[in-house]
């Protein structure tokens, strides 16, 4: 937190300082504030940071709206390193929220190390997109990249949108955007390993 505060206060331009204040709020369980943030750094420019927060604000969106209050509570007892009051502040999130995998990935941010493995592997098998920052619907991510991609042709959002792709069987569509992706560059490791594992499925 110490950390964004700093930079917020160091940020060179507008839309850096809006995108710091918009991560502040959504980690202290604002969702809806952090979105509101993304978006007014979109409407000065369009970068990867303010998509990359919008997406995870837009994920932690389908939660209960008492669910910001669960996740600011279990932030304080985590501050004042009671974990165990945390945890279980987290693990009540989770019977409730519609969106169990991010409950979980957020209870993993609390409880000690040997439940974090536990809760992240949950994610995975729930939501295995989650290892994206683009992490809500297949399709509303795929739409959201497109119009980022029209704007600037960048390695990341193209890495992101093919593994999405990839994801809903669009195997095509998946080639198309690791190719153009490596034409950026031709040594990025992911991005090659990506495209291995997507020519590997072309029929």
């Amino acid at each position: 937190m110490r950390s964004l505060q700093l930079a917020r206060q160091h940020a060179a331009t507008e839309h850096e300082r809006l995108v710091y204040e918009g991560w502040i709020l959504y980690d202290t369980g604002h969702c809806e504030e952090g979105l509101r943030k993304a978006e007014e750094s979109i409407s000065i420019q369009r970068s990867f940071e303010a998509f990359f927060l919008k997406a995870y604000a837009l994920a932690d969106s389908s939660l209960d709206p008492s669910c910001s209050a669960t996740v600011g509570l279990a932030r304080v007892h985590f501050l004042k390193n009671d974990k165990k009051a945390a945890y279980e502040e987290m693990t009540k999130l989770i019977e409730k929220a519609r969106n169990n995998a991010s409950a979980y990935e957020k209870r993993s941010e609390y409880c000690e190390r040997e439940h974090t493995k536990e809760d992240l592997q949950m994610v995975t098998k729930l939501d295995p997109l989650r290892v994206y920052p683009y992490r809500y619907r297949a399709a509303e991510a795929i739409a959201e990249l497109t119009r980022a991609i029209a704007f600037k042709a960048d390695l990341h959002l193209l890495h992101l949108r093919a593994a999405f792709h990839e994801h809903i069987g669009d195997i095509s569509s998946a080639l198309r955007d690791c190719r153009a992706a490596l034409s950026l560059d031709p040594n990025h490791q992911e991005m090659l390993e990506l495209h291995k594992r997507v020519n590997s499925q072309e029929p």
